[in-house]
């Protein structure tokens, strides 16, 4: 007769009202719970494709990150299948292009850029000799745990990929509100970001990256790129009704950004919810969104 909605911060807590039966439902499964939960035969688990992106954003206003061979760099020392079997148990998808495959205006990156470490360094020292020129980089991330994991271990992992390519990482876990500050400030180097993101349409207005003309991106800075290019296939998709043409300068944004690597999405990730087995008819659509309005307690 009613759906009541309850905010328990602590991910290891809404598991154990769940295993008490004191909550039909919980959203994201953390991670290191999702194997204790499949044994629990009163349990069962949901998994559905979801929006869910882990990136890492350079700040195109720092070295190295204002040349674009300095985020090619970066490019080379990501391991992203190793990133996401830390991050999320591998559950997902390595991704190197902007945009989700859940999208229908998904276009799949031409740089399908494989890990190397040795071509990293090797583009690196290319652009600066040693890293004690360049002096300590900065991977910033949010202290708060992630719904699904913590990302302190996925970060520090990234921390010594990026040493051993020859950059010289330090590791700074904020507090949400300084986190913020920092990233409009832009007080770092690089940020680690886990974030659900709209559902996206060639509108354009469904993606902060592309709703504002004055700007590539909402928060992040990206005041050192510039791209006439950028401009003029914003400045022609707002400038037509026809859906079709819209798409077509939508994608070819997306190869732009991708190719200037503004952004790195490291992995697309399908999270994990599990519900107790009297709960009948739970659906999900294709964004992972949950539909309680159908779901039936007995």
């Amino acid at each position: 007769e009613e759906i009541v909605f309850i905010v328990i911060a602590n991910a290891q807590s809404r598991v154990r009202e769940l295993e008490r039966g004191n909550v039909d439902i919980i959203l994201t499964l953390p991670a290191d719970r999702i194997a204790q939960v499949k044994k629990n035969q009163d349990l069962r688990l949901l998994k559905p494709k979801t929006l869910t992106k882990l990136s890492l954003i350079p700040n195109c206003t720092h070295r190295p990150f204002n040349d674009l061979r300095g985020r090619l760099a970066l490019n080379f020392a990501i391991p992203r299948k190793k990133v996401l079997q830390l991050f999320f148990g591998g559950r997902g998808q390595v991704c190197h292009a902007l945009f989700s495959p859940l999208s229908w205006a998904q276009v799949p990156s031409a740089l399908q850029t494989e890990y190397s470490a040795v071509k990293a360094k090797r583009i690196f020292e290319r652009l600066y000799g040693n890293s004690s020129e360049l002096g300590q980089l900065t991977l910033l991330y949010c202290r708060t745990p992630y719904a699904a994991a913590d990302l302190a271990p996925t970060a520090d992992f990234l921390a010594a990929c990026l040493n051993s390519a020859g950059f010289n990482i330090e590791v700074y876990a904020a507090a949400p509100q300084e986190y913020r500050r920092n990233l409009i400030g832009n007080l770092y180097d690089l940020c680690l970001l886990a974030e659900e993101v709209p559902a996206l349409d060639p509108s354009l207005e469904a993606n902060l990256m592309l709703a504002d003309p004055s700007r590539v991106h909402d928060e992040y800075n990206v005041a050192n790129y510039s791209s006439g290019r950028i401009l003029r296939l914003l400045e022609a998709a707002r400038s037509t009704e026809n859906r079709a043409e819209r798409l077509e300068c939508y994608k070819a944004v997306q190869a732009k950004l991708d190719n200037d690597g503004l952004e790195f999405n490291i992995a697309w990730t399908d999270l994990v919810h599990a519900c107790r087995k009297n709960v009948d008819n739970l659906d999900s659509d294709r964004w992972g969104i949950l539909h309680f309005e159908k779901a039936v307690i007995r």
